[in-house]
């Protein structure tokens, strides 16, 4: 029989593989829109719940919560304000904005508006397990516990803003420096630390982990942005991507790491953005590890913005047949399966040549 030599030859060039780079294969889901299409996720916690936001059918963009086979409008009452949620934590409590509201958390059926220290409006932007919440307002990093809103203290004086807390009180952002710059900042116990460049002007703090190390981005000393980590006082350039710049948007208990590569302004998406991993000093392109049956589909990962302890990763993709784009959620494939894959892909898909340059 023909079988079994095919068998050796996908077997063999399969372990060959994962021994040589230890890639995995992802699942792709479609998380789907609240009816009318275009979504995107931006967290997810261990349960697999994802936040974001998406299209309601009357064409509004809302909050959105998927929860198992739910897709849940977080804040139905919105109207045309523009919604997001951008954080989430264990037990499923939802942190995000509405427009000309401001920052929201949402907890099972009760949504609750947090108040300013001084101002209206603000955006929610973390969350830990106790319920503390960090993100911005007037020109200033905002933490709320308890619901009661304090402002974050600064360096310099100036624009800041708080990203992410961990479960120990940790907040990563961005402040103003003694110089007037713009840094990545950690607050710890309220105090900030400038968490320097990598020989630029400008750096950014987007997550941070149990661990209290931090990922975002960073400017060189050509101009050029470049993910960064943070951890122990010291700061890792995560560098280019096959000449593109990089930034990391989310990190795991684990120390991996999620984000783009892209060309251009760093504040705009682009077409040709990718999603990215870095896990053991490694950058790769999550496209060159997506589900064959997914990439035959059309589907492009533009970028990731969360990843949980089981490596599950979400983020948003654009289709290169139909033109759509979704929230998706990315599951590691077990090795035997893995294995399958690529030998399908052996057999005639295309997923095989595209495996990651770096």
């Amino acid at each position: 029989m023909k079988v079994a030599p095919y068998l050796t030859l996908v077997l063999g060039l399969s372990s060959a593989a994962a021994t040589a780079q230890a890639l995995p294969i992802y699942s792709f889901t479609d998380l789907g829109s609240l009816g009318g299409g275009n979504s995107a996720a931006y967290a997810l916690n261990d349960a697999g719940q994802v936040a974001g936001q998406s299209n309601t059918s009357g064409g509004n963009t809302h909050a959105t919560l998927w929860s198992g086979s739910s897709i849940i409008d977080l804040a139905p009452a919105s109207g045309s304000n523009l919604s997001y949620a951008t954080a989430i934590n264990s037990s499923g409590q939802v942190v995000g904005s509405i427009l000309n509201s401001g920052a929201v958390v949402w907890s099972g059926a009760s949504t609750s508006l947090l108040s300013l220290p001084h101002g209206t409006g603000g955006a929610g932007t973390g969350i830990n397990d106790s319920g503390q919440v960090v993100g911005l307002g007037s020109n200033a990093a905002v933490q709320w516990s308890g619901g009661t809103p304090v402002d974050l203290p600064t360096i310099g004086s100036g624009f800041a803003a708080a990203y992410a807390i961990n479960n120990a009180g940790q907040i990563a952002g961005i402040g103003p420096t003694s110089s007037g710059a713009f840094h990545a900042m950690l607050w710890n116990g309220g105090t900030p630390t400038d968490l320097g460049t990598l020989g630029g002007s400008s750096s950014i703090a987007f997550a941070i982990n149990a661990g209290g190390t931090a990922v975002g981005n960073a400017m060189t000393a050509g101009g050029a942005i470049h993910a960064a980590l943070w951890s122990g006082g010291s700061i890792v350039d995560l560098g280019d991507f096959s000449g593109q710049q990089t930034e990391a948007f989310a990190i795991n208990d684990s120390n991996e790491s999620v984000g783009r590569a892209f060309s251009g302004s760093e504040a705009i998406y682009h077409a040709t953005d990718r999603a990215l991993l870095w896990e053991n000093g490694r950058a790769l392109d999550l496209n060159a590890m997506l589900d064959p049956t997914a990439v035959q589909a059309g589907w492009v990962l533009q970028y990731a913005t969360g990843i949980n302890s089981q490596g599950w990763i979400v983020g948003h993709a654009v289709n290169a047949l139909t033109g759509g784009d979704t929230a998706f959620l990315l599951k590691p494939v077990p090795l035997p399966s893995a294995i399958w894959l690529l030998g399908s892909t052996l057999a005639g898909l295309s997923g095989l040549s595209r495996r990651p340059l770096r």
